[in-house]
């Protein structure tokens, strides 16, 4: 019988096996007995495919934001410290060309669902999503919260794109980088709530890279793309956006419609967008617009239409040097090019991520 302490190991290495951070590659026969013994009870038991350890890979996800807001004294919010974002989830691959990502939200005292879809990624040109995603709309909505240049989204990117929600997308990749693009069918109710009538909103976007395989570094790190999003609703005042108000960052309304306000017709948005990327330097922007036609304030009294844009410019310098990459139609974290704590012992290389190598895929049966 093993000791409790036999068996916290066997789950720690277990566990680490599983994620990109854990202990490398499985050793050969004889170089890691514990490593071996696990290996050997998940087969007999048939936890794990006997011929191998390529058909899954796990990768935790973590992601935490705090902040400090203060205001001028005549705003009736209060100063305080907050957790903007604490997320955690978890992101695998299936047998190569099947992957999952389930994320929750819990910051602001919120206990949310973020993400929970499936992929199927037969074809890189051709790949299909199912769940509650991200919808492909928007630069700086469509990049991930880590990998974004500011911790706060511009006033028209919070405001104006559709938020998560659930549905189906096909999207993918077409001439090695030169194009992307997203092509979705949802609810076009938001994250976590059923739909309010028949209809579904089509949102569609697509980003060119016209000089992807030049040898020009001014050149190659143009991208330019524009999105369009429509769905008719049926629904009240509250729920003609589904994304909350019209506010600031800081949470301050700029503009509301009255109560007796409601919708019956057509949301209609439309987006452009453009980075520019030479080394540590990068030019981004976009505009934004959304439509909202048929708004009435009785049921058969006259109606009239709603239109509301947006624009922004942000420049950034990377002090370090390093050039951020863009992929899949967003820019992704800064992977740093010299160590930030360099590893110290003779004949070892320096390293930002010591140690961080990719596992052995592991083949779960459900």
């Amino acid at each position: 019988m093993k000791s409790p302490f036999q068996i916290l190991s066997i789950l720690i290495v277990v566990t680490l096996s599983l994620s990109p951070l854990g202990l490398g590659s499985v050793k050969a026969e004889g170089e890691n007995p514990l490593e071996e013994e696990v290996l050997k009870i998940l087969k007999e038991r048939g936890t794990i495919a006997p011929q191998g350890y390529d058909e899954l890979s796990l990768q935790p996800l973590l992601l935490l934001q705090g902040q400090f807001r203060a205001f001028e004294a005549n705003n009736p919010a209060n100063n305080e410290f907050s957790m903007r974002t604490a997320r955690l989830g978890l992101k695998g691959t299936i047998y190569r060309y099947y992957d999952f990502t389930l994320v929750g939200e819990f910051g602001k005292g919120q206990s949310d669902l973020l993400d929970g879809y499936m992929g199927f990624n037969y074809v890189p040109s051709v790949r299909l999503r199912v769940g509650q995603f991200k919808q492909s709309f928007s630069l700086d909505w469509y990049t991930s919260a880590s990998s974004r240049d500011f911790i706060e989204l511009p006033l028209p990117i919070g405001n104006l794109t559709p938020d998560r929600d659930i549905g189906v997308m096909l999207h993918g990749d077409i001439g090695k980088g030169f194009l992307n693009y997203g092509l979705s069918v949802c609810n076009g109710t938001g994250k976590n709530t059923s739909d309010t009538n028949d209809e579904k909103d089509v949102i569609a976007r697509a980003v060119v890279t016209p000089f992807n395989t030049s040898k020009s570094a001014f050149l190659k790190g143009l991208h330019l793309g524009g999105g369009m999003t429509y769905g008719k609703q049926e629904t009240a005042r509250d729920e003609m956006r589904r994304k909350g108000k019209f506010q600031t960052a800081g949470e301050t309304a700029f503009f509301q419609f009255e109560e007796d306000v409601f919708h019956n017709g057509g949301r209609t948005r439309y987006g452009a967008e453009l980075a520019w990327i030479v080394g540590p330097f990068s030019l981004k922007g976009e505009w934004v617009r959304m439509d909202l036609d048929d708004l009435y304030v009785t049921e058969g009294g006259s109606k009239d239409d709603f239109s509301i844009d947006g624009t922004y410019v942000s420049l950034s310098y990377i002090l370090t040097g390093e050039s951020q990459p863009f992929k899949d139609g967003t820019y992704r974290m800064i992977p740093p090019s010299k160590a930030l704590i360099p590893r110290k012992g003779p004949g070892e290389p320096s390293s930002f991520w010591p140690d961080m190598k990719p596992s052995p895929s592991t083949m779960i049966s459900s």
